[in-house]
């Protein structure tokens, strides 16, 4: 598994102008709609970027600061 973080962080006074937003999100930031795993504070869960009214954020979790993998498909032979 590959992990990654995300997190949100301040933004600088260009971003706040552009984005009109205090905080954005930084490091690896999954695509939105894509079903990943997540891990924070000893807790796995299930979870995706969603579009919301003030940006991005997860869909089932109220997280600022995660771990998370995309899911991956094992391989599987062919039983045999």
């Amino acid at each position: 598994m590959n992990w990654k973080h995300a997190y949100l962080r301040k933004a600088t006074e260009e971003e706040i102008e552009v984005l009109g937003c205090e905080e954005i999100w930084g490091g690896d930031v999954p695509d939105i709609y894509v079903t990943i795993l997540i891990y924070q504070n000893g807790n796995y869960d299930i979870d995706y970027m969603d579009d919301v009214d003030v940006g991005f954020a997860l869909s089932n979790n109220d997280y600022d600061d995660f771990y998370w993998c995309e899911i991956e498909k094992p391989e599987a032979g062919n039983g045999g």
